[in-house]
C-alpha cells in the first residue's frame, strides 16, 4: 500500500464497496478530513481502479476568493456534457445546470467528485443538494470531500448536511496513529513518537518530515516548507511565490520563460503540473509560502499576475473573476472596479450571493473609479446582495453611499428609501423611519414613481412594526403606486405586508396576498421578496398556533430557501421552526437547529428571537445556563426586536420567574409594558400566552378576547384547558394546566413531563406545588439520571460510550438499532448536556472524567 493510504484500508474499501456491489443503487458519499488527512489519495487510489463502466467527472473548489458561481464545473468544462457546459457559457441559470448534471447522473454510471467544498460557492453547494436527493434512483456516486476544521457554524454547507444528511454515507479520516507513523518511517532511523508528537498524526506533515530527515524536527512543518522555498534561487522563488497566490494554478504558456523555474520547484515537490496548469503540490504548501510573503512584494507579485491574465484574448468568466481576485489585492483601482463588477454580476445571476457580496465588496472600495452613470446601480445591487447573505449592516452602509452619487433632490431622495428599506430588513426601525420621512418630504406631491412607492411600502412597514392598523392603509397606496410606476418589485412587498397586516387583524383573506406578493416576487428573481413571503406563510399560523399547519409551511420554505442559499431568511423561518420544536418537547431537533442559527449574525429580531428560542429550551429541559439565556434574550429584545419579539420576552421572562429563576418583580414590569399596547389589545395568542404565565404568578390578566385553552382555564376548568393544550400539541403547557385541576393525577402529569424530558418544567411545577400544599408529589428523574454527573440518562451513556469509541452516527444507530438522525439526535443532546462544542470533546471529557473504559 503507498504511504500515501496508510490506515486508510477501511475507508476505501467502503468506497470501493459502494461503487462496485452488485445492484448498487447511486450514493451521496461527504469525506471529512483535515487537510493533508488524504482525501485526494482516496480518492485517487478508488478512481486508480475503476473499470470502464464507470464515467468520471472531478471538480474541486478553490482556496482563494475569486467571486465565481459554478467555478469548479468551469474549470473542468471540457469534461461537462454538453447541454451543462453550454449552459454555464450562457451564464449557467441554476435550475437548467441542475436539472441536466441530474439528468446526466441518472444516463449512466458516474462518479462525480467535487473536493473541498468548504469553499464551494452556493450554486454549487446547490448543486451537491440537488443531485444528492435524487441519485439513489440512479446508479451513480458523488464523493464531495471536506475539511470539517474550516466549516464554522454560519457555513452554508451546514444546510446542505441538514438537508441531506440522512441520505448521505459518512466516511472520516481520522489522525495517523503512532503505529501507522512507524509504518511510514520505517528504514528512515527516525523516531516515529518524535514524529507523531510534531505533527499529530497529519500523514501530509508525517511525509514532509520523512522527505526532509536532515532538518530537525521542526515546531510547524511550515517551517520546513519555507526553509525550503528561501533555498531556491530568485527565479524559482518567485514562480513558486507567483503560482502560490493563485487558487488553481497558473497556465503552462505563461510559464515558457521559466521552464527551468518550473522544472526545480517541481523536482523539490514544491510544484506539480497537471492538466497544463502549474499548481502548488498541496494547498499546506501554498498556505505556507502564501503566509510568509511580505505586503510589498505580495501585491508586486498580484499585479505580475493580472497582466499576465490580461495578455490572454480569450476572456472567460473564471478568467474574469480570478482578475478581479488579484486586481482587488495589487490595489490597482481601475482594473478591480471593472473586472469586480462583472464578476458580481454573474454571480448574482446564478445565484452565488456570497461570491456576489465578496466581488461587489471589492467593487464598493473603489467605486470612485465606476464611471457616474453606472455608480448606483452598482451600489445597490452590492448592498442587496450583502443583504442575502445576512450582512445587513454592511447593506446599510454600502446603502448609505448611494447618496455620493446623486445629481440632484430626486436621487437623493430615491437613495434614502433604499437606506431605509435596507434599515428595515435590519430591524433598525428608527433609522428607517429617519430616512423614509426625508424621503417622503421631498416626494410627496410628486408623479408616481418606483421610489415613491418604496418610500410608502417602507412606511407601512414600520406601522405594522410600531401596530398600527395605518399600516394597512399605506401598503394598500404603495401598491396603487407601484402599479401606476411600474415598480412591480415593490408591489410584490406591498402585496406581502398589506397580506400581513390583513392576518394580524383576523382576515384570512391576507394569506392570499401573500401568496400572490411571493408568486410575482419569485417571477421577478426578487429574492428578498420572495424569502419574507415565505417567512410570513410560516409565521403567521405558528402566531395563532396552529403549529401543525406552520411547520408543514416552514419544512417547505426552507427547502425552497435552501435551494436558493438565502441565507438570512433561511435563519429566520429554522428559527421559528426551532420554536414549534420545543414547544412540542422535540429538545434534539430544536438544539440541532439552534446550534445552526445561534451563533451567526443576522437581523436584530431574528437575534432576539433565537436567544428567546434557546433561553426556552434550556428553561424546559433544566439545563444550568438558562439563566444566561434568559439574560442574553432579553437584552437582544430589548435592544432590536419588534412586537413580536418583544412579547417572547415578556412570555419568556414570566416562565422564568414561575421557574423561581429571575425575579418576579422584573418579569411583571416587562409584562405590565405590553398590556395597554397594540399587541395585546388584540387579543388571540399572543396575549394568550402571556395570560397562561402571568395568571401563574397572580398578576392581572389583560382583558381581551383570549384563545380557547386560556379562556377555559381562566373560568375554573383547568382540566378542560390541559386538553386543549394537548391537542394543539404542547404537552408542558397541558401538563402545567392539568396539575391544578381538581383530583389531578399528578403521577400522569409527571410522567407526561419525564417522558418528554422536561425537567426544568417538571422541577418547576414541584416546587410551585409544595408551595401550594399539595403532598403525594411523585419524585424527580429517573436514578440512572441522578447518578451520572453530567445528569445523562441511561440512552445517553449508551451513546457517549459509543462516541468515546470513534462511532459515527451510522455506527451508533448500527450498534443501538437506532435510525442515524435519531442517533444524530442524541449525539446532540450528550454534546449539550456536557457543555461542550463537539463530538471529540465529549470523548475526550468521557475518557478523562472516567466514564468510559480506556
Amino acid at each position: 500500500m503507498s504511504s500515501a493510504l496508510v490506515e486508510r484500508s477501511d475507508q476505501l474499501a467502503l468506497l470501493r464497496n459502494l461503487v462496485e456491489s452488485p445492484g448498487r443503487r447511486g450514493s451521496l458519499v461527504f469525506v471529512f478530513g483535515e487537510s493533508g488527512h488524504g482525501k485526494t489519495c482516496l480518492v485517487d487510489a478508488l478512481l486508480a481502479g475503476l473499470d470502464h463502466r464507470f464515467r468520471v467527472l472531478r471538480a474541486g473548489c478553490e482556496p482563494i476568493g475569486s467571486p465565481l458561481g459554478f467555478g469548479p464545473f468551469l474549470a473542468v468544462a471540457h469534461q461537462l456534457p454538453e447541454a451543462v457546459r453550454n449552459e454555464l457559457d450562457r451564464g449557467g441559470e441554476r435550475p437548467v445546470v441542475y436539472r441536466e448534471m441530474a439528468r446526466e447522473l441518472a444516463s449512466e454510471p458516474t462518479v462525480l467528485v467535487v473536493e473541498d467544498v468548504q469553499w464551494a460557492d452556493e450554486a454549487t453547494l446547490g448543486l451537491v443538494r440537488h443531485v444528492g436527493r435524487m441519485i439513489a434512483e440512479t446508479s451513480s456516486i458523488v464523493i464531495v470531500t471536506v475539511r470539517p476544521e474550516e466549516i464554522d457554524p454560519a457555513h452554508p454547507f451546514r444546510v446542505l448536511v441538514a438537508d441531506v444528511g440522512s441520505r448521505a454515507v459518512r466516511i472520516e479520516l481520522p489522525p495517523l496513529t503512532i503505529e501507522g507513523v512507524a509504518e511510514m518511517a520505517h528504514g528512515t532511523g527516525l523516531d516515529p513518537e518524535l514524529i507523531h508528537a510534531s505533527t499529530l498524526g497529519n500523514p501530509f506533515f508525517v511525509e514532509e518530515l520523512i522527505r526532509h530527515p536532515g532538518i530537525d524536527i521542526p515546531a510547524t512543518v511550515a517551517d520546513a516548507i519555507t526553509a525550503a522555498v528561501s533555498g531556491l534561487d530568485e527565479d524559482t522563488r518567485r514562480v513558486v511565490e507567483l503560482v502560490a497566490l493563485t487558487a488553481g494554478g497558473i497556465d503552462v504558456e505563461h510559464l515558457e520563460d521559466d521552464e527551468t523555474a518550473v522544472d526545480i520547484g517541481c523536482r523539490r515537490r514544491l510544484l506539480e503540473v497537471r492538466e497544463g496548469r502549474v499548481q502548488c503540490r498541496h494547498d499546506l504548501i501554498r498556505a505556507a509560502v502564501d503566509a510568509v510573503l511580505p505586503p510589498v512584494r505580495r501585491r508586486r507579485l498580484h499585479r505580475n499576475l493580472v497582466r499576465m491574465l490580461e495578455q490572454d484574448g480569450d476572456r472567460t468568466l473564471e478568467r474574469t473573476a480570478a482578475l478581479a481576485y488579484h486586481s482587488h489585492h495589487a490595489g490597482l483601482s481601475e482594473e478591480t472596479a471593472r473586472y469586480a463588477v462583472e464578476a458580481a454580476e454573474w454571480a448574482a445571476r446564478v445565484g452565488s450571493h456570497r461570491e456576489a457580496a465578496r466581488a461587489y465588496g471589492w467593487a464598493h472600495e473603489h467605486r470612485q473609479s465606476i464611471p457616474d452613470e453606472r455608480r448606483r446601480a452598482v451600489l445597490r445591487a452590492a448592498a442587496y446582495e450583502h443583504l442575502l447573505v445576512n450582512d445587513f449592516e454592511r447593506a446599510i452602509e454600502i446603502s448609505r453611499d448611494l447618496r455620493e452619487a446623486v445629481v440632484n433632490d430626486a436621487q437623493r431622495a430615491e437613495a434614502d428609501t433604499w437606506v431605509a428599506f435596507f434599515a428595515l430588513r435590519y430591524g433598525d426601525i428608527e433609522l428607517a423611519e429617519r430616512y423614509v420621512s426625508a424621503a417622503l418630504e421631498q416626494l410627496d406631491g410628486e408623479i408616481p414613481t418606483p421610489a415613491l412607492a418604496r418610500a410608502r411600502a417602507a412606511e407601512s412597514v414600520i406601522r405594522l412594526n410600531r401596530g398600527s392598523t395605518d399600516g394597512i392603509e399605506s401598503a394598500q397606496e404603495a401598491i396603487d403606486i407601484a402599479r401606476r410606476a411600474g415598480a412591480s418589485a415593490v408591489e410584490a412587498d406591498a402585496l406581502i405586508t398589506l397580506g400581513t397586516a390583513l392576518v394580524l387583524e383576523g382576515s384570512d383573506r391576507g394569506y392570499d396576498l401573500i401568496e400572490q406578493g411571493g408568486a410575482l416576487a419569485r417571477e421577478l428573481r426578487s429574492l428578498d421578496a420572495a424569502a419574507r413571503a415565505v417567512n410570513n406563510l410560516g409565521v403567521l399560523p405558528f402566531h395563532d398556533m396552529r403549529l401543525n399547519e406552520a411547520a408543514a409551511a416552514m419544512d417547505e420554505g426552507l427547502r425552497y430557501l435552501a435551494a436558493e442559499q438565502l441565507d438570512a431568511w433561511y435563519v429566520a423561518v429554522e428559527a421559528t421552526r426551532s420554536h414549534i420544536a420545543v414547544l412540542r418537547c422535540e429538545w434534539e431537533a430544536a438544539a440541532e437547529a439552534l446550534a445552526r442559527v445561534l451563533p451567526r449574525r443576522t437581523c436584530l429580531s431574528t437575534e432576539a428571537e433565537v436567544w428567546l428560542i434557546e433561553a426556552l429550551l434550556r428553561l424546559r429541559t433544566g439545563n444550568e445556563s438558562a439563566l444566561a439565556a434568559v439574560d442574553g434574550g432579553l437584552a437582544r429584545a430589548d435592544h432590536g426586536g419588534g412586537p413580536r419579539e418583544r412579547t417572547m420576552a415578556a412570555e419568556v421572562a414570566l416562565e422564568a420567574a414561575w421557574l423561581g429563576l429571575l425575579d418576579v418583580g422584573a418579569a411583571a414590569d416587562r409584562y405590565r409594558r405590553l398590556i395597554g399596547g397594540p399587541t395585546v389589545a388584540r387579543g388571540g395568542w399572543p396575549a394568550g400566552r402571556l395570560a397562561f404565565w402571568a395568571n401563574r404568578l397572580g398578576l392581572e390578566v389583560p382583558d381581551v378576547p383570549l384563545p380557547e385553552p386560556v379562556a377555559v382555564e381562566l373560568s375554573g376548568d383547568a382540566a378542560k384547558a390541559a386538553t386543549l393544550w394537548r391537542e394543539i400539541g404542547c404537552p408542558v403547557e397541558a401538563a402545567i394546566a392539568e396539575a391544578f385541576a381538581p383530583d389531578a393525577d399528578l403521577n400522569d402529569v409527571f410522567a407526561t413531563l419525564d417522558e418528554n424530558g422536561a425537567v426544568g418544567s417538571a422541577a418547576g411545577l414541584r416546587r410551585r406545588l409544595r408551595e401550594a400544599g399539595v403532598t403525594g408529589i411523585p419524585r424527580g428523574p429517573q436514578a440512572s439520571t441522578d447518578a451520572h454527573p453530567a445528569g445523562l440518562t441511561a440512552r445517553q451513556q449508551e451513546v457517549l460510550a459509543l462516541v468515546a469509541a470513534g462511532y459515527s452516527d451510522a455506527g451508533i444507530a448500527s450498534e443501538l438499532f437506532i435510525s442515524p438522525k435519531t442517533a444524530s439526535h442524541h449525539v446532540s443532546a450528550v454534546i449539550r448536556k456536557l457543555g461542550v462544542e463537539n463530538r471529540v470533546q465529549a470523548a475526550s471529557m468521557a475518557h478523562t472524567s472516567g466514564w468510559v473504559e480506556a
